[in-house]
Order: structure tokens, then C-alpha cells, then sequence
């Protein structure tokens, strides 16, 4: 069997200092394959679990063990248990219990050498949505199966051996609910299902919550869950709604459409809750509906295809507790982009890229600078092959005129009063050249997510590039680290911790091993 992510033994043991916790695990292979998954909850990490495949147990199911570590690392205990083909998804914590989110399914973990043992299996197989609730003396306290409407024929794989998402309109999502228990969201071929527990895992109520063919991102706020709803329009990158249910007793929340008082549609950028108080917020792009056609473009920007951008805070379930703050490239006042939205300061366009808040209610906006020129080279070379026809409607129609590039990086600032600002330029490695025209958002060398630090009050932005990554402090408007990717054998990876820490994350090409280090921001 091969491996998944981690296949380990743990070689040392946990190592503790004033700076980092760290464990190393080594990869051994064989019959054994681990995966790591953070435990949230309130969307806070607050430790990890490893989910072990072990070996067979039986023709019909496997030995599993579940190591359960707090956010230091360190081991709570260890469960075993067996069952038939798991795939763990999604990690919760509530009131001193374990909510584990799976796909589980009897069609994986076997050989079929016939089409028609194949089609037999398909005929009887199912996929199935399988929770487990586990107190943290490892009491299993209660399990569910949902059996899925879905079709296994096209998604079934025989030489798979795990579970992909691939069977599900929307993938498997479980958020604690403070005080009360989990919601557990998922989607199949009937609709999307929202199922409310308590903490012993006891089903509560659960509803049909979309039919529609759309996207659905789920956010728990108190005892409130809202879904911002993505209708994704072929060319389009509008049509988003937001629409929330009570969790003490499936109360629907009026559904809000998201545009600007003119009407003009939203591109969202981030769906997420404000860190000082809880509450959702929206941001994103306002777009010219004239112009939100076709895959956007470094062109398709310059031209105008965005007015603006805009930040929604949903302070409460009533109409009247929705607050947005708009601001428009072509406002005067504030100076500082032409109407297209390219910014005086650097003759740059901000790239889509996400938005944040901090303890202080401001919103940032953070993203590469998208820089477009004249390809003077490209050009003359188009005017000197004018004689000969086709060679200058060959690289007229697939370089166009401009070139363009990804620059620095943006941080823009709103402020709670809607005051947009040049927050600051933060120095990295720019891209490499392309024509604009068929510059896309997913060519930039970057990639960006903001990380909370509520004791100290302080927020940070971290910037993925190719070699290095970057720790930026917004609050203090300076980068405190820049770690290497690469070092010799070494490859370095950052992902969210415990509050006010980062987990770094260290593979060792030479000698196989992973090392995880909780660290201090």
C-alpha cells in the first residue's frame, strides 16, 4: 500500500523549549499509512490528530489507530478501532468530546480481476458520510453513517486505494457549535444537508438547505451557520447570495444578494469572521457588469473590469445589521488609482488575493502588484512582419501589444469609517514575463493567508513563493522572518498553529523524515 502524506513511526519523542515543540516522524512504508489533521474549534487549532491505517483486520475491514495531541504536540492518547474503508476528512473539538468526519465506503480495499465482480460491488456498494464521538478518555461515545446518493459507476476507481471527495457536490465540513454540539455539512446527489449533534453525537435536527446548482462555503457564528452561495455562471465570476440558518432550532435567515446599492454585482474574495468580535464579514471586488465576461485577465483588469472593492459585515440575523462600506476606483478624493483601478504610487493593479480583518475592525486587502506595459520587442516585431500577413496576425492574436508581470506585494487598507488607504509594498521575488492578454490569476508566483494572534491582538500575513517564505506583521507594518524553502535536502512549509504560533513544517528528501516545530509568531 503506498503512502498518504505521512507513513511513520515517531522516532523522538516530543522535545520541549522555550521557543518550539517538535516532533520528527519517519517513513517506513509497507502496510502502514498515516495522515495528520488539525483539531479546531471556534476555527481556532487547538491540537492534531494522526489516522493510522494499520493492517488488514479481515477481508472486509482494516485496523485503525487515532493518536490524539494538543497543540503543543504533545500525546493525549491513542484510540483502535476497526472498520471498513475510511477516508478521515475534517477534525472537530466541543465540550471535551472528538467529532471525526469520514467517507467510508465498502468498494475500496479490494481487487476485482472481472468486469462483472466489478459491477457486482457497484451494484451493492455504497459511499456514506461516517462520524465518530470520541471523549478524550478515548470512549467511543456514539458513530453515524449516512448512506450517499451518488454515482458510484463513474466515480469508482478499482486501483484507488483511498476515498476522494469526488462523489460529493460538496465536500464533507464539521464546525463545533459552541455549548451545544457539531454542525456537519456535506453535499450529494439529492442536494446539500445540513446535521446538527450534541456533544454525545445524538442527532438534533437536520435539514435540506440548497437545491440549486451552486457552490456552497458553510461558517458557524454562534448558534447561527451561514453559507455564502456561489453561482458559478460560465465567463462569470459574479453571483453570490448569502443564506443562514439558526442552530437551536433551523430558523431560516433571510437570504441577502451580494450587490452594491446600483446593482452592481460582487466578486467575493473572502468569506470569514472578524476576529475581535465573531461575526461574518464579506469582501471582495466590486465589478463593472459590462465588463464580467470571460476568464479574467492582466487585460480584462486594465480595462475596467473592476469598479472597486467592497467589505460587508454581518453584525446580526435582521436586514438592518448588514453594514457595507464601498469604495470606488474613480473617487477623486482618495487619489489613488485611475478609474481602471491601476494605483498611482506603482503603475500597478492589485491582484485578486484575500482579505482580512484586524483586532481594530480595519479590513486589508492583500495581493501581488499586476504590472502591464508595452511590449516594445513584440511590437516592431509585428510592424516588421507586416509584408508576410500571417506572421503578425499570428503574434498579434496570441501576445497582443503589452507584456505584464507579478510584482511586489500589495497590503491596502480599509478602515471601519470606509477610508482606502496604501497600506504598504512589501519587497519579494517578481515573476516572470507574459503577454497580458493572457495573464490569469493563476500564474502569479505567490500565494497569501493572514494568521491571528488574540493575546497579543496582532495579525500577520504569510507569502508563498517558489524559494522563501515570508512573515509579515501588519499591525507593525515590517516583515519579522523570511525562511527558505529549499535548504540543501531540507524543503520548508508554514501552516497555522495554536494561537500566536505557526507550525513549520520540515521534509527531509535525504534521510525521509518529517519534522513538525510549533513556533512562536
Amino acid at each position: 500500500m503506498k503512502q498518504v502524506f505521512i507513513a511513520c513511526t515517531l522516532l523522538l519523542s516530543v522535545i520541549s523549549g522555550t521557543r518550539a515543540q517538535t516532533r520528527v516522524f519517519k517513513e517506513v512504508g509497507n502496510e502502514i499509512s498515516s495522515s495528520m489533521r488539525a483539531i479546531t474549534q471556534d476555527d481556532a487549532l487547538v491540537g492534531y490528530l494522526v489516522f493510522t491505517e494499520l493492517e488488514r483486520a479481515s477481508k472486509d475491514s482494516f485496523n485503525y489507530k487515532l493518536t490524539i495531541m494538543d497543540e503543543n504536540l504533545n500525546d493525549i492518547g491513542v484510540v483502535n478501532f476497526r472498520e471498513i474503508k475510511l477516508d478521515l476528512k475534517t477534525v472537530s473539538f466541543e465540550q471535551d468530546v472528538l467529532c471525526l468526519g469520514y467517507l467510508k465506503s465498502n468498494l475500496l480495499g479490494y481487487t476485482y480481476n472481472h468486469r462483472r465482480d466489478k459491477k457486482e460491488a457497484i451494484r451493492n456498494g455504497y459511499l456514506a458520510v461516517y462520524t465518530q464521538f470520541i471523549d478524550l478518555t478515548g470512549k467511543m461515545l456514539k458513530t453515524n453513517t449516512i448512506k450517499l446518493t451518488t454515482n458510484l459507476g463513474a466515480t469508482f476507481n478499482n486501483s484507488a486505494n483511498y476515498i476522494s471527495s469526488i462523489g460529493l457536490t460538496e465536500p464533507l465540513r464539521i464546525n463545533n457549535v459552541s455549548g451545544k454540539g457539531f454542525a456537519c455539512f456535506f453535499g450529494d446527489d439529492r442536494g446539500k444537508f445540513l446535521y446538527v449533534y450534541d456533544k454525545n453525537g445524538d442527532q438534533t435536527w437536520q435539514k435540506r438547505v440548497g437545491l440549486e446548482d451552486a457552490r456552497y462555503n458553510m461558517l458557524v457564528s454562534g448558534h447561527d451557520v451561514y453559507f455564502l452561495i456561489h453561482h458559478n455562471t460560465p465567463g462569470s465570476v459574479s453571483g453570490y447570495a448569502i443564506q443562514g440558518y439558526g442552530l437551536d432550532d433551523s430558523t431560516t435567515i433571510s437570504r441577502v444578494n451580494l450587490k452594491d446599492k446600483k446593482g452592481n454585482p460582487f466578486r467575493v474574495y473572502t468569506f470569514d469572521k472578524n476576529p475581535a468580535t465573531g461575526k461574518p464579514f464579506v469582501s471582495g471586488a466590486i465589478i463593472n457588469p459590462r465588463r464580467d465576461r470571460g476568464i479574467v485577465t492582466l487585460n480584462s483588469i486594465s480595462k475596467g473590469r473592476y469598479l472597486g472593492v467592497f467589505t460587508i459585515n454581518v453584525d446580526g440575523r435582521g436586514r438592518d445589521s448588514i453594514k457595507a462600506l464601498y469604495n470606488y476606483w474613480n473617487d477623486k478624493k482618495a487619489g489613488l488609482t485611475n478609474t481602471t483601478g491601476r494605483f498611482v504610487h506603482n503603475k500597478s493593479y492589485l491582484l485578486a488575493g484575500p482579505a482580512f480583518k484586524d483586532f481594530a475592525g480595519n479590513t486589508y486587502f492583500a495581493g501581488s502588484a499586476a504590472n502591464r506595459s508595452l511590449a516594445v520587442g513584440l511590437v516592431i516585431a509585428e510592424v516588421a512582419t507586416i509584408p508576410l500577413i500571417i506572421p503578425p496576425l499570428y503574434l498579434l492574436g496570441g501576445s497582443g501589444t503589452h507584456k505584464g508581470y507579478f510584482g511586489d506585494a500589495m497590503v491596502i487598507k480599509q478602515t471601519p469609517e470606509g477610508v482606502l488607504s496604501v497600506d504598504n509594498n512589501i519587497a519579494v521575488k517578481r515573476s516572470r514575463l507574459w503577454p497580458a492578454r493572457i495573464v490569469t490569476e493563476d500564474m502569479d508566483n505567490k500565494s497569501y493567508y493572514s494568521i491571528h494572534s488574540p493575546e497579543k491582538k496582532a495579525t500577520y500575513l504569510v507569502i508563498t513563493e517558489a524559494k522563501n517564505i515570508t512573515l509579515y506583521h501588519v499591525d507593525g507594518k515590517k516583515v519579522l522572518r523570511t525562511i527558505p524553502r529549499k535548504d540543501g535536502n531540507i524543503e520548508t512549509m508554514i501552516f497555522p498553529a495554536k494561537e500566536g504560533h505557526m507550525l513549520v513544517a520540515e521534509y527531509d528528501k535525504k534521510e525521509k523524515t518529517r519534522k513538525f516545530s510549533i513556533e512562536a509568531l
